[in-house]
């Protein structure tokens, strides 16, 4: 079976119980809840931090304070150690670092939401993008979600998921599917990954380097492959393509790691709306993972 036919299955039911409640109830909530996306300032930018399970027994999580409100961390670290390099995550406001007894430093950092290591992908969807993707034609807001940590840290896992945990794009993907059906429109996609500075279209066969132009004070991709999906086998087709021609290599720290930023956009042509998707190459430093290019 494949991602995309599992992430359907599993996302019928959750669906079929939202069509299923109380319609104009669930009117009310939508026009509501899009009230507030819309007043929202579009400078705002989010940031949550999600905890991957412990790879290997060595690993200390002890080292790691969640506050009971789930939005600030405290991480000690060893000295001479500092800041990102100690702890390669980072929130959305710089941290504030103090001493602490004996050998240690802590630096305080402060999240919309933090997630612990039993959260799931639909966890994550749930609380970060389900609401923007459900009024994505009612408010007519775009929104980029991206994925920034180390390499080996989940960021991959977040995005594409499993067959028992699917990712943030393929949920997008189906919930995007059934609301261009109530709302009839169409929907189409394109992927793209950027590597040494350079922008690549991943759903040209071969993949083919494209330019990036402004045009009334708008920048888009000149020549980027765009696809019309209207089923999940279209999706699934376009995500399979630019997935096998994504520039990937063996590192230190993941046999399989995606070494470029890749960013997969469904887009409403009607509505000149969009959702993207981007997953970050891994930010830690070349000599520890032993990067190239």
């Amino acid at each position: 079976m494949s991602l995309l036919q599992s992430s359907s299955k599993k996302l019928g039911e959750m669906f079929r119980q939202l069509h299923e409640k109380n319609v104009s109830k669930r009117r009310q909530e939508e026009e509501e809840l899009g009230n507030a996306l819309l007043t929202e300032d579009p400078n705002i930018i989010h940031s949550y931090l999600r905890f991957r399970p412990p790879s290997n027994s060595t690993e200390d999580m002890s080292l790691y304070d969640i506050s009971g409100d789930l939005q600030t961390v405290t991480v000690k670290y060893e000295q001479p150690k500092t800041g990102l390099e100690a702890i390669g995550i980072m929130g959305n406001n710089q941290a504030n670092q103090q001493k602490d007894p004996g050998n240690y430093q802590t630096m305080i950092y402060k999240f919309d939401k933090i997630f612990g290591t039993t959260s799931t992908n639909l966890d994550i969807y749930n609380e970060v993008c389900m609401d923007y993707v459900n009024n994505l034609f009612t408010q007519k807001k775009s929104t980029l979600f991206f994925a920034y940590g180390l390499t080996n840290g989940g960021k991959s896992h977040m995005i594409t998921g499993n067959n028992s945990d699917p990712g943030i794009l393929p949920l997008a993907m189906v919930h995007l599917l059934r609301k261009a059906l109530e709302f009839k429109k169409t929907l189409k996609c394109s992927y793209v990954e950027i590597y040494n500075e350079d922008v690549y279209d991943l759903l040209s066969e071969p993949k083919k380097k494209v330019q990036v132009k402004e045009k009334e004070k708008l920048f888009f991709l000149d020549g980027a492959t765009e696809v019309t999906a209207n089923s999940i086998d279209d999706f699934e087709n376009a995500l399979n393509l630019g997935f096998n021609q994504k520039s990937m290599s063996s590192t230190r720290l993941n046999p399989n790691s995606s070494r470029s930023h890749c960013v997969f956009r469904i887009f409403c042509p009607e509505d000149k709306v969009s959702i993207s998707i981007c997953d970050l190459a891994g930010v830690e430093r070349s000599t520890k993972a032993g990067t190239t290019g």
